[in-house]
Parts: structure tokens; sequence; C-alpha cells
């Protein structure tokens, strides 16, 4: 009996320090230093490239363990660009991507599986309405590590196909689905990034380096109180935009201050309550302060506000786990 209760307080132990010690982190993907790419065929010989411009997304990582990897990926049809414009309008318009009716291009990670060549992710695509089950094998070609500006950051490339019929995508005819291919060629590369934020320059602004100082010496309320009371007598408009006091809680972040950070997500949040991202990041502040409870309210309220807020998406996902 002794030993069995052993047996069941080992497990138990091991399953709570391997929940501890996952480090998972939530990079938003640096779309200044990734591509998604495209490419099919017209008249089985001449190559037609393309490239979509706004795209945004989150990856949830653990560098011990890539296979926790999970990302959700949003894109913006109508910055579709093949270099040619008629071209263009016209993969815009209801035969193609129909992007009046269907803006976005969504793709949802399930699971990470090992490969011979790397590993494969697998999950959902939606393109006009349709989904599918995808799987895009990748590489890690560059590891989590701090870049020159001490931003951490690393990328992940891949490559896969699918099937533009599957989504509905082309003209009605004989002529059309013989000049054009049916298999366009997809190609990502995608670099995740969290910002270092000491490369600020608001911290060496008088009035930010005051606001700082004080939540660092005298705590987040006291900070808090001064921007409040001073807030008006600066001239610059950022100072009352939603990403300024944001700025101040990545740094308590990076700096590992997450009561702190909490606060001060918390007041900003409640200062703009229209936006998305506030409810996303003091989600994010929570889930890192390991409060799941705070974390799961708040991913689910600024999807309420954006259904498209995919740092929303993966916190939501992760703790449905």
């Amino acid at each position: 009996m002794l030993r069995r209760l052993w047996i069941i307080s080992l497990l138990i132990s091991s399953i709570s320090i391997e929940y501890l010690d996952a480090q998972y982190r939530a990079f938003p993907i640096d779309d200044g230093h990734s591509s998604i790419t495209f490419s099919t065929y017209f008249s089985k010989v001449i190559k037609v490239p393309g490239s979509f411009g706004n795209y945004w997304g989150h990856v949830l990582y653990d560098p011990n363990d890539i296979t926790k990897l999970s990302a959700s990926v949003v894109i913006d049809v109508s910055t579709i660009n093949t270099n040619v414009k008629f071209r263009d309008d016209h993969l815009k318009r209801a035969d193609f991507f129909d992007v009046e009716n269907h803006p976005y291009i969504t793709f949802s990670s399930e699971k990470v599986v090992k490969d011979s060549d790397g590993y494969a992710l697998s999950g959902t695509i939606q393109i006009k309405g349709q989904v599918k089950q995808i799987q895009i094998p990748f590489q890690i070609i560059d590891e989590l590590n701090p870049d020159p500006w001490g931003n951490e950051r690393f990328t992940l490339a891949g490559k896969f196909q699918l099937n533009r019929n599957d989504f509905g995508l082309g003209e009605e005819g004989e002529f059309f689905h013989r000049s054009i291919n049916e298999g366009i060629d997809i190609e990502l590369v995608m670099t995740m990034a969290i910002r270092n934020t000491d490369r600020y320059s608001l911290f060496n602004h008088p009035f930010g380096k005051a606001i700082y100082d004080l939540i660092i010496e005298k705590g987040a309320s006291a900070g808090l109180e001064y921007f409040a009371a001073h807030k008006d007598e600066q001239e610059h408009k950022f100072v009352h935009a939603p990403q300024f006091l944001d700025m101040f809680a990545q740094r308590l972040v990076q700096y590992k201050e997450l009561e702190k950070a909490i606060a001060v997500y918390q007041y900003n949040q409640e200062q703009f309550p229209a936006e998305d991202f506030t409810y996303a990041n003091l989600a994010n502040a929570y889930f890192m302060n390991e409060k799941k409870k705070q974390a799961r309210s708040f991913a689910e309220k600024a999807l309420e506000r954006n259904e498209f807020n995919t740092l929303g998406l993966e916190l939501n996902r992760l703790l449905d786990k």
C-alpha cells in the first residue's frame, strides 16, 4: 500500500514539475524580418510569384521542447502582391479570394511532430470560408538567441503546397483550369522576437524616466499616480495613447517584475477598455505569473473584442489543456 502511494505521489510530482518547468513564452511574429511567399505556374512554364504584405501572429514556445510549440497566424488577404496590379485586383474578387466577404486567411496549429527532415506543424487553415487540415514541414534555422540589439529572437522556415480547388480559388471553365496550376507552392520564413526594452528612448525622457523610477522604487501605484497627475502637461500625443504605458509594462516583464507589470497593464486596460491588446497583454502577464484563472479571463475578453487577436487565441488554447 505504501509503495502504491509512493508511486502515485511520484507521478503527481513529476507531472507538476513538468508543467512548472515548461518555459512557455509568447513570441510575436516580427513581420519586418519574416515573409509569406507563394508561387504557381501559368501555361505550365511561366512561374508567377507573389506575397502577402500584412500579417500577424503569436507563437507559444518552450525552447526546451520544440514539440510544445503552438502558433496562430492571421493574413490580410487584401495585401496580396504579384507585382501586376490588374492581376492583384482580380485575385481579390469573388472568383478568387473574395476579400470583401473573407478578408483574412487564418492558421491555427494543433501539434508538432518530428520527422526525418526536421519537424512538421499540423493544424487548420481557413481560406475563403473553407477549413482544411494541413501539415507544414519546418526547420529551426536560428535558435533562440539575443540579436545584436538584445532582442530575443528565433527563426523557423517551412515549405508546403495547397490545392487551390480545395478552397474554391479560380474561375469556372476548362481553359482557366488548364492554364493555371492547381498546386500553389508556399514558403514561410518566420522570425519571432521579444523586444529589448532597454533600447526604447522613452525611458531616457525625463517624464518616462520619472514614472519608471517611481514604479521600481515605490511601487506601481506611485508611478501611475505621477503619470495621471502630469500626463496633461506633456505635449507629445503618444503619452495619451494605449501603447505608452504598455511599454512600461513590457519593461517590467523583461526584468521579471511581474506583479508591478500586472498593475500597470491593469491600469492601462481600464483606461482603454475598447483596445483588445490591453486585455491580451494583461492576460499574458497573469500567465507568466502563474495565475491561470485571471489569464484565461482576460484572454477571453481580448477575443470578445477582436477574434483575430493571436495572443488571446494562443493563451486561450494553452489554458484549455
